[in-house]
């Protein structure tokens, strides 16, 4: 995007909140990097153009190790909605989510005035005031971060690590969904970086537990040609899910990955995909149906059904229900699966 165009959104983004007092941003539920700096970017630019205080919050949890220690080092401070009024925050802006998507806390009823995402574009978000939706990028902390430049305000070094840190791993290390626009950007912001931050981050220490988690999950992960599944069953944390799926995509010969797991009365879906062709969006968006909120990109994607109301049987019949169309959209219906470890 041109730099000069840009400039422009930026007064019309100040037009938005120079009314207001303070403003709320809210991440998608269980926030990852991309969201998180994303918020922080969008809290920096509030803070630096237009001299408005703002809150960054959040439903569910911060459970990924290397997210935690994110948010630790970068000294990022969030709010959980729990804690947090809406009637306070007349003014709110989402990121890296949108209005109507299942993902987020915001209330059907109180829309937002603010988007910034670059996931696929939703009809409720064409009434948002003030809205930057870049389906082409893939991460929005790209587009924030496209904002902050052509701001022309200082970086500052936790800021452009958290950036950094948010391409890098939405993207793993630029070996996925990457584009001329995120190799631009982080070659940009590396020169900012506080390396060591940085290497604290990408190396978190993790609990016994996770181990626990990931065993049982290689335990249950049945491989059916090209597509592999893992059925981790009841999770403490719900980004183990998509780490999972992420890890059986180192598997060789493997071309589709899905987990599931069961987290505080949902099933979630985490689906991988290292072929460009494939359209991982779509397809868990046609696997899920009316179910639940389903969505993604070409190669990675999510959904969330709630099971609140169903039985144990109700759940593990939904969720085999869910693996045959899984692989029955990957032409895999035929193939009998076999066991990762025997």
């Amino acid at each position: 995007m041109v730099i000069s165009e840009i400039q422009r959104k930026l007064n019309s983004l100040i037009d938005v909140v120079k009314d207001e007092e303070k403003v709320l941003i809210l991440m998608h539920d269980n926030p990852d990097p991309d969201s998180i700096a994303s918020a922080v970017g969008l809290q920096y630019l509030l803070g630096n153009l237009a001299k408005k205080p703002s809150l960054i919050g959040y439903s569910g949890i911060v459970g990924r190790a290397e997210n935690r220690a994110m948010l630790k080092h970068l000294g990022i401070k969030m709010c959980s909605m729990s804690r947090i009024s809406l009637q306070d925050y007349p003014c709110v802006a989402l990121v890296d989510t949108q209005p109507s998507t299942g993902n987020n806390s915001l209330p059907p009823g109180k829309p937002p005035d603010i988007v910034f995402d670059h996931h696929p574009y939703r009809p409720a978000s064409r009434k948002v005031p003030y809205r930057e939706i870049k389906p082409k990028y893939n991460v929005t902390a790209s587009i924030i971060t496209e904002y902050l430049i052509a701001s022309k305000v200082e970086f500052d070094s936790n800021l452009a690590t958290a950036l950094f840190y948010a391409i890098k791993s939405e993207t793993e290390g630029l070996s996925r969904e990457v584009g001329k626009v995120e190799a631009r950007l982080r070659h940009f912001l590396y020169p900012h970086v506080d390396q060591k931050l940085l290497a604290n981050i990408e190396n978190a220490r993790v609990s016994r537990e996770y181990f626990k988690i990931i065993h049982s999950a290689l335990e249950h992960c049945v491989i059916h040609d090209e597509v592999v599944i893992a059925n981790i069953d009841k999770v403490s944390n719900p980004d183990v899910v998509a780490e999972v799926a992420d890890l059986l995509m180192r598997l060789e010969k493997i071309t589709w990955g899905f987990s599931f797991g069961a987290y505080n009365g949902d099933i979630l879906i985490s689906a991988r995909t290292i072929d460009r062709a494939n359209d991982a969006g779509t397809l868990i968006r046609k696997a899920v149906g009316e179910l639940g909120p389903a969505g993604g990109h070409e190669m990675m994607a999510g959904a969330k059904i709630s099971v609140k109301d169903k039985t144990v049987a109700q759940k593990k019949a939904l969720i085999r229900q869910l693996i045959q169309r899984v692989l029955e959209l990957t032409g895999n219906q035929d193939v009998k699966g076999e066991n990762l470890i025997d």
